[in-house]
This record gives structure tokens, sequence and C-alpha cells, in this order.
């Protein structure tokens, strides 16, 4: 898991047609199974007790903690005002193993 220690790999790398970078960021590492099929299932559990937002049509979102909005997009729902809506789900709902 998390607490392990990683070992770091070149990563597979396909890009897609539409990709119009150089490669990959500079620094960038990759450390094959990061996490354990058991931390991957407890992730997953807690993601499907959602809620997710589906303002974006390219992908759906779920927050923990702060929450943040891309203000690029004329999305009302991405920018509320009330500061009560600008807090996700809370940090402790994710796995202990996850959080700092």
């Amino acid at each position: 898991g998390l607490a392990a220690a990683a070992a770091w790999c070149a990563p597979h790398v396909t890009f897609g047609a539409k990709y119009q970078g150089s490669g990959l960021p500079e620094g960038l590492r990759y450390s094959r199974d990061f996490v354990t099929e058991d931390e991957e299932r407890e992730l997953v559990d807690v993601m499907a007790e959602g809620p997710w937002q589906n303002n974006l049509k390219s992908r759906a979102q779920q927050f923990f903690g702060l929450v943040y909005y891309l203000t690029t997009h004329n999305v009302t729902e991405l920018q509320p005002g009330d500061e009560y809506l600008q807090v996700g789900r809370p940090l402790e709902e994710l796995p202990s193993w996850l959080l700092p």
C-alpha cells in the first residue's frame, strides 16, 4: 500500500490520436501495484457511496474536503455562492491509509 516502499518503474504509455503533447511530464514516477487489491476495493466502495456531480459532460466528479471549482466554464452549478456548498464529503470518509 501507500505505506510500503514503492518500486518505481517505467510506465507503459499509449498516446491517443488527439494527444498534442510532447511526451510524459518531466519527473513523472510510476509504481505498478501502488495500492493493493484490498485497498483498491476499499476505495471503490467509499467512492460508490456517492454523491457524484455530473455537471461537466466529460466527467463525473466527487469532492472530499474543500471543493475546487473550475471557473473557466460558465456552469452555474460549478460556482455556488454559499460557503456551505463549497465543502465536499468529510476527509474522514476516505480510508485512513489514504490520509496524510
